[in-house]
């Protein structure tokens, strides 16, 4: 025990024993105080022990103290002393040491009020001495005893001390102005001060009278200092002259001290620079740094722009560039001297500001920099590890946290976190837990709950520490919870007593769960007082809502009204009838305080404003069922007037980004087009696409600049999300980038090679081998998208596959110990499909492991197998036994039972799908019912067996053929033709499948289908042919005529000469297509078009030539024309696969052209047959 503390403990004991409580209690004070200082030290057995002895002695001391201390106040108030009040004060003082209320209110109102007389007595007393000073000290104690005991002092005497304190100080300022001395200002300010806290008008006319005197002799005072100053310390000069322009402002002196200011911040910039200029001579940046934050701001301030013939501003970048090199050097320097003194703190602060000054010279920093930071992480890593081994080793809690440092401290240097983490934690965790638990028990009474939380967190850190639980660790929860219970069930009760609803709710809820984790039944209380608890919500709420409306809160009005919903059904109530009416009136006022929130958009032209105000009264109105737009018919015009103002905002949005060079002004642009087409607004063509070609180009050049300076910069992320979105904008635009896309997209990929294979590395070192593997796939499809080897990756490829697969041996072995086998034969695959892809060999080991988990597998899937049997589980028991058939294959094991249980499996699965099929058909349903037969089937042929369930597929097909006769009808009544040939269709598949005939009632029903599709196909060929759809125009028309076969009705003369019209426009629609193809070089679309229109016209029996010749077209001309085109470039590309070497290709081509020059008869193209003779030589 500390020497001072163990005398204090025996001061104690023989201070009381003499009746000196007073002292006794101070000095507990005092060894409380060496106590905390000796925890704090990590001295906690010493602390411990002296604290137990204090303890005893605590209670009676301070009682004997507090007893004295309100007798003394007894006695000091009966003789008017004002020493009373501390007297009180000590007692209250002392009672607060071992929490204990004193009963004396009446004592202290008395005390106080003693205070008060005794100090306005004293106040007045030092009045008539002329003492103002002590007579406001007075003063102001009386008012701090008035404002304890709720008791206000009159402030009348308080004026007469103003005025007092007013008048002597006026007295000094004209003395000191008298003798010219400056510090009369200071004295008339505090004068001018007090005149004003007097409120006296005839004080505050002299005060002002003097002022100007005052503040004259100021101003000329500092102007003669400054000029005295200037050459000498400008520093002092300028505050000088700032000074007199203060006063002579007070004053409304006119003063002209603009010549001297500049010759002082002249003489103020040149001193900067010669300072700056030697401080960086001595490497000290940071002086110099000072030094030129004073010369800009001197030069801003008084607009001078050149000293010594010289630019200011471009002098103080260069010597601004210099002192950020100067600091750069230094701060490493440091920072390597720090990591070798193992001062991290130092190293680590060293490299940010390193960073902050390298990014004010813009570049980038050097690998110096990243390496002194990783260093300084590493040292700080193994410091924290040092002070949490010595803190464990003490059982101190604050070693868990300084490892959890350490940790943190590992993957910010970026190297694997060392083993001595791992062999300390368990012991961290143990030496934490201990503490909760310790925590739980001395808060067990107090606080159950905060010993609940201490609890949980005892039980999850044990269990990481592979420890036991403490012996008495569940009679400790027991009583926890159970505690917790009744606390909070007494808090819930509390809360209720004061209609507290809310109070009540949350401790019961906590009751609860205390419950529940401790497997013990709700006590019936928490329910009773849950649903009383929810009761009393009901007309808090209740109340609320009307509130709400009265104040016109309609969000408040309409949330509490589903609140009432809420807390009604959990309180087992009915809603009160109100509630209904209270609904609706919160909905429309809703509505019409939005409305009038929109006419506010309006006005402040805020069109977010109007459309959030808009959007929320129908909200509101389809709550309310109301139709708003019919109700409230002022929303429409309200609508248009958002759009337009949303239209002109981001149209002069789009502008001015556009002036900036700003790519947003493309997204703004088509959001003003976007409105004024919701505003029904008719726009100038002309200048939208003009302002949209600029927007283009500003987003496209925006965007290579971004790729360019992300390239620069090595950051891939950047580099490729600019570079999408330069593709994008070059294709819909039409324009053309400055560089060429694909150089840019090379350089693009480029770097996302050297940063995929950086992740790679990173990724490696921290052990992390699947995400290394996975950063390297991607850096390999760029180099095979750009063209570059990726030998360097396929490398290290191989070096992480290699420490991935000796990593997921290990990871295997553990998993097969665990009895783990699905996570071991999934992590097995992910390794076998790593070394294919890598072509890396397993290790030894690893194909050792591997026939392990293999073997594993075909016991584990048999079992599964035989168990999923067992209750007649066959997709359990299929998908296992395939499991088992693969595992044997991969050991080359032939296991005989796995056929005979794939036998047994597939039976049960007979006897499944028939008691489904059979299930199904007894509710009608026979879409699963046939699925199952058709199973039952396939399943019967596997495990060798016949069976015979025809009656099953006519009972199901009966069924189908009934549903669907039933959707045929609805069809019909729908008017849908498609829908009827459909279940059509489906009736007669179903009738052959069970060898029987078509209801008569179908062919009936069938007529009218005909009927129906005779007038719908009509009409959809009218609107196929209308957008140029002619293919599909002509099919309508042929289904339509085969319905009037059908149906027995004679096609009209209106139907064949709208089948004539759509066939004449289909074959000119064809035949400009083909015009258009061929202009465009595309010889087969030309052709095919041809083809179709001679379709067309053989169909229709059209004189094809006739309308050919009417519409302008040559037919045979452009045969001509696509037949040579097609000779052409068939010719070059046997032409260039011959010299390639590409047999195949080359004959392929030259048939081609042999075919259209005989289709033509004209002859084959001279150099055609050396081009096959080139290509036969490459047999």
């Amino acid at each position: 025990m500390s020497t001072s503390a163990s005398d204090g403990v025996s001061s104690i004991k023989e201070l009381f024993s003499q009746g000196k409580y007073e002292e006794a209690a101070k000095i507990i004070i005092l060894v409380e105080y060496i106590i905390n200082e000796l925890k704090s030290k990590g001295n906690d057995a010493e602390a411990d022990k002296i604290e137990s002895e204090i303890s005893k002695l605590k209670t009676p001391v301070f009682e004997k103290a507090i007893d004295n201390a309100i007798d003394n106040a007894k006695d000091l108030t009966a003789k008017k002393d004002s020493s009373c009040v501390f007297a009180v004060l000590k007692a209250e003082k002392f009672a607060e040491k071992i929490n204990k209320t004193l009963d004396i209110e009446k004592l202290k109102n008395n005390a106080y009020q003693i205070g008060i007389e005794s100090k306005i007595a004293e106040c007045t007393n030092y009045l008539k001495n002329g003492n103002f000073d002590d007579a406001l000290k007075a003063y102001k104690t009386a008012e701090i005893f008035g404002n304890i005991v709720g008791k206000p002092v009159s402030g009348k005497i308080l004026s007469e001390i103003y005025t007092g304190l007013c008048k002597s100080e006026t007295e000094k300022a004209k003395k000191e102005l008298k003798d010219k001395n400056i510090n009369c200002i200071e004295k008339f300010f505090v004068a001018e001060k007090y005149a004003e806290y007097a409120e006296n008008a005839v004080l505050s006319k002299d005060v002002a009278h003097l002022k100007k005197a005052v503040l004259k002799f100021g101003v000329e005072s500092k102007t003669e200092e400054a000029k005295n100053l200037s050459k000498k310390d400008s520093v002092k000069a300028l505050v000088a002259i700032l000074s007199a322009e203060q006063y002579a402002s007070q004053s409304n002196i006119a003063v002209r001290t603009e010549p001297l200011k500049k010759e002082i911040y002249e003489n103020l910039i040149g001193a900067k620079f010669n300072e700056a200029k030697a401080n960086l001579k001595n490497r000290d940046y940071k002086s110099a740094l000072s030094a030129l934050a004073v010369i800009r701001n001197s030069a801003k301030t008084s607009r001078i722009e050149k000293t010594d013939g010289k630019v200011i501003s471009a002098e103080v970048e260069k010597l601004q560039k210099s002192a950020y090199n100067t600091a750069i050097e230094n701060l490493i320097l440091e920072g390597k001297n720090a990591i070798k003194n193992k001062d991290y703190t130092t190293a680590l602060a060293n490299c940010n500001l390193t960073n902050i000054y390298a990014a004010k010279l813009n570049i980038k920093p050097s690998g110096e920099v990243e390496n002194l930071r990783k260093d300084a992480y590493k040292t700080a890593c193994y410091s924290k590890i040092t002070e949490a081994n010595e803190l464990l080793n003490k059982g101190d809690v604050d070693g868990y946290a300084a490892l959890n440092v350490a940790t943190a401290y590992a993957k910010k240097a970026n190297i694997p976190v060392p083993t001595e983490i791992e062999k300390i934690k368990p012991k961290a965790h143990e030496v934490f837990a201990n503490y909760k638990f310790n925590a739980a028990k001395e808060t067990l009474e107090t606080d159950p709950g905060d010993s609940v939380v201490n609890l949980l967190l005892t039980e999850k850190h044990t269990k990481l520490a592979n420890a036991k639980l403490p012996a008495d660790f569940e009679k400790i929860k027991n009583k926890a919870y159970t505690n917790g219970i009744n606390a909070k069930i007494k808090d819930a009760e509390e809360a209720l007593k004061a209609n507290d609803y809310e109070g009540a709710i949350g401790p019961l809820s906590v009751a609860r769960t205390y419950a529940e984790r401790t497997n013990v039944k709700v006590p019936e209380k928490v329910e009773e007082l849950r649903k009383n608890a929810y009761a009393i919500g009901v007309n808090a709420k209740i109340a609320d809502v009307k509130q709400a409306l009265a104040d016109k809160d309609y969000g408040a009005a309409v949330g509490g009204c589903n609140v009432v919903d809420l807390f009604a059904g959990r309180a087992g109530i009915t809603a009160p009838k109100e509630l209904s009416d209270l609904r609706l009136h919160a909905y429309n006022l809703a509505i019409t305080e939005k409305l009038k929130e929109g006419e506010e958009g309006i006005k402040h032209k805020d069109y977010g404003e109007v459309f959030a105000a808009c959007a929320g009264a129908e909200i509101y109105g389809k709550k309310a069922n109301i139709d708003v737009k019919k109700e409230f018919s002022e929303i429409n015009s309200m609508w248009m007037e958002g759009y337009k103002l949303a239209y002109y905002t981001k149209l002069n949005e789009a502008k001015d980004l556009m002036s900036q060079n700003d790519s947003g002004c493309y997204a703004a642009l088509k959001s003003a087009e976007k409105y004024a087409e919701d505003a029904g607004m008719t726009l100038p063509d002309v200048t939208i696409e003009s302002l949209k070609k600029d927007a283009y180009r500003v987003v496209i050049n925006s965007k290579e600049s971004d790729i360019n300076r992300a390239i620069k910069e090595g950051n891939y992320g950047d580099a490729i999300a600019a570079f999408n979105g330069l593709t994008y904008y070059v294709n819909i635009s039409g324009l053309s980038s400055k560089d060429d896309i694909n150089q840019l997209k090379k350089k693009v990929l480029s770097v996302g090679i050297d940063s995929k294979l950086k992740d790679a590395e990173e990724a490696y070192n921290s052990r992390d081998f699947a995400s290394g593997l996975s950063a390297l796939s991607i850096a390999e499809a760029f180099a095979n998208t750009i063209g570059v080897s990726a030998d360097k990756i396929l490398l290290e490829r191989k070096k992480i596959t290699a420490s991935f697969l000796n990593a997921k041996t290990d990871e295997i072995a553990k998993l097969l110990n665990e009895g783990n086998f699905d996570d071991a034969i999934i992590a097995l695959r992910g390794a076998e499909r790593q070394s294919a892809k890598a072509n890396v060999p397993f290790p030894e080991k690893f194909n050792e492991i591997s026939k392990k988990v293999y073997d594993t597998g075909i016991s584990v899937k048999i079992k599964e197998a035989n168990d999923a049997l067992t209750v007649k589980d066959f997709s359990g028991a299929y998908v296992s036994l395939e499991n088992a058939k693969e595992f044997a294959a991969k050991t080359g094991k032939t296991v005989p039972e796995i056929d005979v249980l794939k036998n047994k499996c597939f039976e049960i699965g007979v006897e499944e799908k028939i008691n489904s099929a059979k299930k199904n058909i007894s509710e009608n349903n026979y879409e699963d019912a046939t699925a199952d037969i058709i199973a039952a089937k396939g399943y019967a042929t596997k495990a060798g067996k016949s069976i015979n369930v025809s009656n099953l597929e006519k009972d199901a097909y009966k069924i189908g053929i009934n549903a669907q006769i039933e959707e045929l009808k609805k069809a019909i009544n729908s008017g849908s033709y498609d829908d009827a040939t459909l279940a059509y269709y489906t009736i007669k598949l179903y009738a052959e499948k069970i060898s029987t005939n078509i209801p008569p009632e179908v062919d009936t029903l069938m007529m009218d289908v005909y009927n129906i599709g005779y007038k719908v196909k009509q009409k959809e060929a009218i609107n196929h042919a209308t957008i140029n759809e002619f293919t599909e125009a002509i099919g309508c028309l042929k289904e339509a005529a085969y319905c009037a076969e059908k149906s027995g009705i004679d096609i009209s003369t209106k139907f064949e000469e709208m089948q004539n019209e759509i066939y004449t426009n289909g074959i000119k629609s064809k035949l400009k297509n083909a015009t258009n193809a061929l202009l465009n070089a595309e010889y087969l679309e030309t052709l095919g078009n041809l083809k179709v229109t001679e379709a067309y016209a053989k169909e229709s029996r059209i004189n094809f030539s006739q309308i050919a010749r009417d519409a302008g077209f040559d037919v045979k001309k452009i045969t001509y024309d696509a037949y040579i085109s097609g000779i052409k470039k068939n010719l070059d590309i046997a032409r260039k696969a011959a010299d390639k070497g590409e047999r195949y290709e080359a004959l392929s081509a030259a048939a081609i052209v042999h075919g259209y020059a005989d289709t033509l008869e004209i002859e084959d193209p001279a150099e055609l047959t050396s081009i096959i003779a080139e290509a036969e030589k490459k047999k």
